[in-house]
């Protein structure tokens, strides 16, 4: 077991590595610009791919066609660009996309205020799609911790169910340091409750 003292935002990449993600496309906001710092670092190292969208939506649909292609995706923003991908959402989710995304809450509205933690953003994370008439799956870490075994198991169910989901963090999670333990053996893995699913992909007769 390796152990760190680390963000949520390193967990969220560790964990993200660790369930097999080898594509993120996202455009820097803060207080998630540490992950993609993080997993343009990373992804070289396991063979996967970092991408910088010119925006958030673009960041979107590149992670939404890198599923779409065979690769586990995923793109990681903050309010003011999460409002921007409902569009891009809703197609995934209406196209049955496997695909996570994070958003690390700060204070809104609009721009809001880009060093103080917020978590208002629980309704349009449930129903992000146009006309809030779809219903996602979110999962709201508390913790450095809970940050890593949550990205972990967002991948699985997003592979489960063939859906985008949803880790809801705030910048109290995602800038915060805590100890964190990152296993390294199937047996650690277990241990810890971690679940993994490959991709399934169909070709056609």
């Amino acid at each position: 077991m390796k152990r760190y003292f680390d963000t949520g935002n390193r967990a969220i990449t560790e964990g993200a590595i660790l369930a097999g993600c080898k594509v993120f496309a996202g455009y820097p906001i803060t207080p998630a610009t540490e992950i993609a710092e993080n997993m343009s670092r990373r992804l070289p190292e396991v063979g996967g791919y970092y991408v910088q969208a010119e925006d958030e939506m673009t960041g979107m649909h590149i992670a939404v066609g890198a599923s779409l292609g065979g690769l586990k995706s995923m793109t990681a923003t903050s309010g003011p660009g999460y409002i921007l991908y409902a569009d891009p959402y809703g197609w995934a989710l209406g196209s049955e996309i496997p695909i996570v995304v994070v958003n690390a809450q700060r204070v809104g509205p609009v721009s809001g205020i880009t060093g103080a933690p917020g978590q208002g953003e629980f309704y349009i994370a449930r129903y992000p799609t146009h006309g809030g008439n779809a219903e996602t799956i979110v999962l709201a870490p508390n913790s450095v911790q809970e940050a890593f075994t949550m990205t972990v198991e967002a991948f699985y169910l997003s592979e489960r169910f063939r859906m985008p989901v949803t880790i809801l963090a705030d910048q109290l999670v995602t800038d915060g340091w805590e100890t964190l333990e990152v296993p390294e053996t199937k047996e650690e893995m277990d241990k810890m409750g971690l679940r993994f699913a490959e991709r399934q992909i169909r070709l056609a007769p």
